[in-house]
């Protein structure tokens, strides 16, 4: 089983019901079918004479509905899509091609010249092909992909072959390589399936960046449920109200701060979004602010936070229409078995005590991508399978899979975070988790956002720091900021440092860089 199958037996039943708008660009549900089709037939046979560790297929590209096309006909053809960031710097992404090298690279002419390093000669398709500026080995995007046949008889596949290669951010150092195999997407899916209940009746809205995981998931399981998806070419708060409002947009998903740059707009506006009946948020807490403003701007939404890990997918869900309390992160997500472990002895921890966040679930990655010399030709796709002993990062200890985020869970079940593990700020000798301060700081109203972090202090180990980005024109002292957090944080968590941003700079995912 795929996790295209949804897809192409919705595809084949109701080829003309609009599949995805992306600017001027729209395809119906048959024409993406065939395209991706195409695309299939086309991998299938550059993957014919490679072996089977070696099925990646490179997709540097920026949005657009060719991206979705050849993700889908890459999976088609039992092929590996690795996601490749075009908002990386060129010695980034051609040290990550040099590592992993691709059976083939689809591309656009806008990226060739982060390739210039590039020592390795990988063939190459492109979009906007111009002979100007083609390198050896590249052929264009559009005459390769029509001379394919629309017919696809399928492959072999099993659930547990891998499909997608998503790279984490990168923070501590080089991104990784996250391997995903159908099951973990096809379990996610009947997960989110059971939670949101997305149907072919809704008008899906997903306004970020394909190459991140959040919104390439929310594609493929639009697709997967017969809806309509809308994307946009590129993040912008007054684009994204209008297609809104354009689409009569009924799931509306994204990242906090992208939702938050809509909502500010809507209400510079004065509009009320009557359509829209559920929000999904992921990659971060909403603000409480922005908590409160959804009922005036999205009258009947339902909002719906998830917490989860690129490596583990869906862990926990608040949920508008539950009791839940709004610090929490929720309760366990469905098909998610939670636990809170103990860091001395991994034993399962008490109510209301922190630990180390684990989960048994059939959501969960294989792996990373293990470097190139440590892999070899009997490795499938060269997979570090999670470690069983406790390091930093993905593994499982005791049956419990965790990236080493902490928390802790209230006597009702719900979970609380505490902060991520590579976060972790050491004061004076006590561990202070950016995560618990930030919370503090969004709590008050002179508050928009806040980051929080460590600088190494030769007296204290780490000094704690802030950076506040103001709601309005009040702004708070160093000392009356200070005695604001001194209700609800104990002292060494105070930062003792503050400073103040206009806008933040944000990855491509709409996070704050």
């Amino acid at each position: 089983m795929l996790i295209t199958d949804g897809f192409r037996e919705y595809a084949q039943q109701h080829p003309d019901q609009l599949a995805v708008t992306l600017g001027s660009d729209r395809r119906t549900y048959g024409e993406l079918l065939r395209t991706s089709q195409q695309i299939a037939n086309g991998v299938w046979l550059k993957l014919a004479d490679v072996s089977s560790h070696r099925r990646r297929v490179g997709l540097l590209l920026t949005n657009n509905i060719e991206f979705l096309e050849s993700f889908l006909g890459i999976v088609m053809a039992g092929g590996t899509a690795m996601i490749l960031n075009p908002d990386w710097p060129s010695a980034t992404l051609c040290r990550i091609l040099e590592q992993w090298p691709p059976a083939l690279l689809i591309t656009q002419t806008s990226c060739l010249p982060l390739l210039h390093p590039l020592s390795l000669d990988i063939p190459t398709v492109t979009l906007d092909f111009d002979l100007s500026n083609v390198q050896s080995n590249t052929v264009s995007y559009l005459e390769w992909r029509d001379r394919q046949s629309s017919e696809w008889v399928g492959v072999q596949t099993l659930d547990t072959d891998p499909f997608y290669i998503c790279f984490t951010s990168g923070t501590t150092g080089q991104p990784k390589g996250v391997i995903r195999h159908h099951r973990s997407w096809i379990k996610s899916m009947a997960a989110s399936q059971a939670e949101f209940g997305i149907t072919a009746e809704d008008q899906v809205f997903a306004p970020g960046a394909l190459v991140h995981s959040l919104f390439l998931y929310t594609a493929i399981e639009s697709l997967a449920t017969g809806a309509t998806l809308h994307l946009l070419p590129k993040f912008n708060p007054r684009t994204a109200v209008a297609q809104l409002q354009l689409h009569a947009v009924t799931v509306l998903v994204g990242v906090p701060i992208l939702l938050s740059a809509i909502a500010k707009v809507a209400q510079s506006q004065s509009l009320s979004l009557s359509t829209v009946r559920t929000i999904i948020s992921g990659g971060a807490k909403l603000e409480k602010r922005l908590h409160q403003q959804i009922p005036h701007l999205f009258p009947f939404a339902q909002c719906f936070e998830y917490y989860g890990a690129t490596e583990l997918s869906f862990i926990s869900l608040w949920s508008s229409r539950e009791a839940a309390p709004m610090s929490s992160v929720g309760r366990a997500f469905h098909g998610v078995e939670l636990s809170i472990r103990r860091e001395s002895d991994y034993s399962q921890a008490d109510v209301g005590e922190i630990g180390w966040i684990g989960i048994k679930s059939e959501m969960t990655s294989l792996g990373y991508l293990s470097p190139l010399n440590q892999a070899s030709d009997s490795e499938d796709l060269s997979i570090v399978h999670p470690p069983s002993s406790e390091q930093v990062g993905y593994r499982i200890v005791q049956g419990w899979a965790t990236v080493g985020d902490r928390g802790w869970i209230d006597e009702n079940g719900y979970l609380y975070l505490v902060g991520r593990e590579q976060d972790m700020i050491n004061s004076g000798g006590l561990k202070v988790y950016p995560a618990e301060v930030e919370a503090a700081l969004h709590s008050l109203p002179e508050v928009e956002s806040a980051v929080v972090f460590g600088v190494p202090d030769a007296d204290r180990g780490d000094r704690i720091c802030a950076i506040v980005q103001w709601a309005g024109i009040t702004c708070l002292t160093r000392r009356e900021l200070q005695e604001r957090l001194l209700t609800s944080l104990a002292r060494h968590k105070c930062p003792q440092r503050f400073f103040s941003i206009d806008q933040w700079p944000l990855t491509s995912s709409g996070k704050i860089a």
